[in-house]
């Protein structure tokens, strides 16, 4: 059986319980915490309107813990927007993405794209952690606007 949970960056910090079969026996449960990034980007300087990039103020981070399973948990993480646009016209896929410390930003869609997949130890109470590096993409012949109305989602589905 394969459990999911996903969660919506809205806050600063947001933890979801992937769902468990009810039964009588221990619940093997694993948990999925965002922190860090607070869902808003600063505003652009005249710098960064020319280069064409606005990062995140901070990172976002994921840990999976390993709460009650008693073996190895192999839990894998995707990204999407639940948007095709981050209001107006501008399009969810000018928020990119990538892996810290490296990799090449990529563009949100609202199509789960594969952050990583992780294992984490068989003892209880263990977890596994990364970040993301968030920026987004701007420019002049954007129209000034609170661009919203899009969440982050990020969800981990342990098998």
């Amino acid at each position: 059986m394969r459990r999911v949970a996903t969660a919506c960056l809205l806050a600063v910090a947001m933890t979801v319980l992937a769902p468990a079969p009810a039964s009588a026996q221990a619940v093997d449960t694993t948990q999925l915490s965002l922190s860090g990034f607070s869902g808003a980007f600063p505003t652009p300087t005249v710098a960064q309107l020319g280069a064409g990039i606005v990062p995140a103020g901070s990172q976002l981070t994921f840990t999976i813990t390993n709460l009650f399973k008693k073996n190895l948990v192999t839990a894998t993480i995707y990204i999407a927007a639940s948007a095709a646009t981050i209001g107006g016209t501008k399009s969810s896929g000018d928020v990119q993405w990538r892996l810290s410390p490296s990799g090449t930003f990529v563009g949100l869609t609202t199509t789960n794209a594969l952050v990583g997949t992780y294992n984490v130890p068989q003892t209880i109470g263990a977890s596994v952690s990364g970040s993301l590096d968030l920026q987004m993409l701007v420019r002049w012949t954007d129209p000034p606007a609170t661009y919203s109305g899009t969440n982050i989602i990020i969800t981990m589905t342990v098998p």
